[in-house]
């Protein structure tokens, strides 16, 4: 894990050990077996090799290897428990932070303007503003973007328990971190049943179905992993649409080399389509996420080869795919009446290529209202707010969750107490946050 995505916390593995693996990308099992399963059975055979050496060498080489596998054990142990005691000790200190800072969307008051705005939102697999760095890449990854009307913010960055896509997914519906060390995790019972928390909580998908909007989920990987689908249905989507659904209704669509299900070209066909087809009387609210960019992916649909790096190549075929989508839906009619919000879901993980120190997420606000500034720090669960603040719908006091909008001149969190302290408090043990995950 250390070695292969070291932006990784104990938090979402442990997250992640605790929801359905359905659809899990095999490859990762395959470099489990070889990497962590090999390696041992390599050592036991070397130590039956050195059985047969005579004495003294057998002495010799013995206490080499033993020496050696003492102090790299040693120091992975310590990394671990380091982190096991942080996590034990900081969590078990009882905290007020929810009490003082969450706003209850259900007691909030927010309302829609007469003429309510469609959405389409993109959630863009480990997408980076850092992606347009020329002095580091030479030149952007992400041109066409680049070339993209509307406002982006400069500082948008991972939250606490949000730097991976489900957890990002539940920051932005929620306004909430997904905390493995709630009780309400921890006692899980059957990995699906996890998705079944937060069922009550007020949320993003909810409020925009109540206010009569469609609400559509769309993407190409199978919705049983890591529990998006049940998420998704709890959170108030009334369509949702994964590889099950697409294979059902596009069959001449091939599943990608990678395992884990459609290519984006092909799921950006699925969006277009769903667009054209669905009916119009009522306003609409799209949510896609695609998957192409995520770290050692290789694609294996035509594209075009700039880089030498394969995953190069990706992120900036994904740039072309959703800038194309954006430019065929401005020759639509409800073009001015729709907010196009891209975002990457989190910082890339993976370290298949070399990236800056400083990284940022990229964001992107089409047809949303103008700021005095750009300036803004936020993080995942600030979504909530801006989300709906960009639709043009009037949020009493900005906030909803943990989250502030940006469409605002009001402090998010992170901007007010600094990432190191917000981080800490929400770590700490809090009998609130334990309810909401709890209903």
């Amino acid at each position: 894990m250390y070695r292969k995505f070291p932006g990784v916390h104990l938090e979402e593995v442990l997250f992640f050990l605790n929801t359905p693996w359905q659809g899990v990308d095999t490859r990762m099992v395959k470099k489990f077996i070889q990497q962590v399963i090999m390696n041992p059975l390599i050592i036991l055979a070397i130590c039956i090799i050195l059985r047969l050496l005579k004495r003294n060498l057998r002495k010799f080489f013995t206490f080499i290897l033993f020496i050696t596998a003492f102090f790299i054990s040693f120091f992975y142990i310590y990394l671990f428990c380091s982190t096991l005691l942080r996590v034990f000790f900081t969590h078990s200190e009882l905290s007020l932070f929810y009490e003082e800072h969450y706003v209850d969307p259900q007691k909030a008051n927010i309302t829609f303007g007469k003429a309510k705005k469609n959405l389409i939102f993109i959630g863009v697999e480990s997408l980076e503003k850092t992606f347009s760095n020329k002095m580091f890449f030479g030149q952007s990854l992400i041109p066409d973007l680049e070339n993209l009307e509307g406002t982006r913010f400069l500082a948008y960055t991972d939250g606490y328990a949000t730097a991976f896509t489900q957890g990002s997914w539940i920051a932005v519906f929620t306004g909430l971190p997904s905390s493995y060390y709630s009780s309400a995790l921890i006692n899980v019972v059957g990995k699906q049943s996890f998705a079944m928390q937060l069922r009550n909580i007020y949320s993003l998908g909810k409020i925009l179905r109540d206010n009569d909007y469609q609400t559509i989920f769309i993407q190409g990987t199978d919705g049983a992993f890591s529990g998006t689908r049940v998420f998704m249905q709890n959170q108030g989507i009334e369509e949702f649409i994964d590889k099950e659904v697409i294979s059902a209704f596009y069959p001449e669509f091939e599943i990608g080399g990678w395992g884990w299900g459609y290519e984006d070209a092909d799921i950006f066909k699925v969006l277009k389509d769903k667009i054209n087809n669905m009916s119009h009387d009522k306003p609409y609210a799209l949510f896609m996420a695609t998957i192409d960019t995520h770290g050692f992916n290789k694609l294996e649909c035509p594209m075009e080869n700039k880089f030498n790096n394969p995953y190069l190549n990706a992120i900036y075929h994904t740039n072309q795919l959703v800038a194309d989508f954006v430019k065929w839906f401005e020759k639509r009619a409800e073009y001015k009446d729709t907010v196009i919000i891209i975002v990457g879901d989190h910082l890339r993980h993976g370290t298949d290529f070399a990236m800056p120190q400083s990284r940022q997420i990229y964001n992107l606000f089409i047809n949303a209202p103008k700021v005095k500034t750009t300036s803004r720090m936020f993080t995942q669960i600030d979504m909530f707010p801006t989300v709906l603040e960009a639709m043009g719908a009037n949020v009493e006091g900005h906030a909803l969750g943990l989250g502030i909008s940006v469409f605002s001149d009001k402090k998010t969190l992170i901007e007010e107490m600094g990432r190191k302290k917000l981080n800490t408090e929400l770590q700490k043990k809090n009998k609130l946050y334990e309810k909401l995950w709890n209903n």
